[in-house]
Parts: structure tokens; sequence; C-alpha cells
């Protein structure tokens, strides 16, 4: 199996209900930690429409609208939270990389962020990623 970023699902584990089924009415039950979390934060990672779902919601027939925008456009949880150590996030000062090298090689070998990830995530604005495709 190739080494990949974690599914919403993973996310989901501490922040409340995943669903990623669109044809599966989303139904929140209180055997579920997860659906406790959601029940007391409200946080839904679900590309499915309200109006479509199998909870009991005021107006519900009216809301044509996605539980999570992000999910409904395939934008994933690590697409904007991503560990802080992950290599492919590097980036050195203009100061330090030489200005010959469009792509710097210089950081944490993968099996090191691998072996132990940063679960600390960036506030803020995400940074560039570096590409040697560039």
């Amino acid at each position: 199996m190739p080494v990949q970023d974690p599914p919403n699902s993973n996310c989901a584990q501490c922040h409340g209900v995943g669903h990623e089924n669109v044809d599966d009415p989303l139904l929140i039950t209180l055997g579920d930690p997860a659906d406790w979390r959601t029940l007391t934060t409200g946080q839904i990672i679900s590309p499915q429409r309200i109006s479509d779902s199998a909870l009991n919601v005021q107006n519900k027939a009216n809301l044509s609208r996605a539980f999570d925008i992000h999910a409904e456009r395939v934008v994933n949880c690590t697409d904007c939270h991503y560990a802080l150590n992950n290599p492919i996030y590097t980036q050195g000062g203009e100061a330090t990389r030489p200005g010959h090298l469009i792509f710097d090689p210089r950081r944490l070998d993968y099996d090191a962020y691998l072996y132990r990830p940063c679960i600390n995530l960036p506030r803020g604005a995400v940074p560039r990623v570096a590409s040697h495709l560039s």
C-alpha cells in the first residue's frame, strides 16, 4: 500500500461524524463516540446535502446545501491541515536556499516523519508546497 495522506475519516475520529456515502442517508446514533462529539460540537464531515439526510432538521426540505462545503467539493481535511513536520511542506528561508535550486532537498527524512508525524497543525496561511515539477 502506498504512503498517502490520512482520509477524512481519521480526522472524524476526534472531530465528529465522518460520512462519505452520499447515497446512504446520514443518521446520528448515540452508540458511536463520534456521534456524541457531533452532538456537542455540531461538526459533520460529509458531502451529503442536509435535505438528503435522515436527520430531523427544521425546514430540511428547503436546505439544499451540503453539511460540509469542503467535503462536497472534494477538499480533504489534510489539504489545509497537515503535520508541521511533513517533509513536503518544509520551507527554508530565502537566505538559506541556494539561488540555483528550484527544489531544495534538505528536509526531514520520510522514515523519520512516518515514525513520528507532528500532530500540531499550522495556524494561518498555508505555505506554498515545494515542488520539483515547477
